[in-house]
């Protein structure tokens, strides 16, 4: 939660500018056919939103994921480790245990790469559409 008010400006950035390419005449046309603004946003509006929620969801888990220094501090040296505070652990002055390093490396790379796996398409098409001016 601590990384909540870092993400908060980009997400809304991002929302903001999506919704303002959203046709007036769809909310129109849902007011007409009797929908309050509840059932239009739920119905219309919010459908309308996966590809830049997939867009969000994939950049700010990688932003959350690859956090070095909010761990470190929070934790601190003694509580416990992040995958990325336990790579800068593994690497020491004199020695570096380089197995335990790619082990880390492994690990902090599967979790990001099946998450965009699976939010491939809605990725790709929430950043191709603000490419298209028009």
């Amino acid at each position: 939660m601590a990384n909540a008010s870092q993400y908060l400006a980009f997400a809304t950035f991002v929302y903001v500018g999506f919704i303002r390419r959203i046709p007036r005449e769809l909310d129109e046309s849902a007011r007409v056919d009797g929908a309050g603004p509840f059932t239009t946003f739920r119905r219309v509006i919010f459908p309308l939103l996966r590809p830049p929620t997939a867009s969000l969801v994939v950049i700010l888990a990688l932003w959350a994921w690859n956090d070095f220094l909010n761990p470190l501090l929070i934790l601190g040296p003694s509580s416990g480790y992040t995958i990325t505070s336990g790579m800068y652990r593994a690497i020491g002055q004199y020695t570096t245990d380089w197995e335990q390093v790619f082990a880390f490396l492994w690990l902090s790379s599967v979790p990001m790469l099946v998450l965009y796996v699976f939010m491939q398409r809605l990725f790709i098409s929430g950043l191709s559409e603000g490419g298209v001016k028009g």
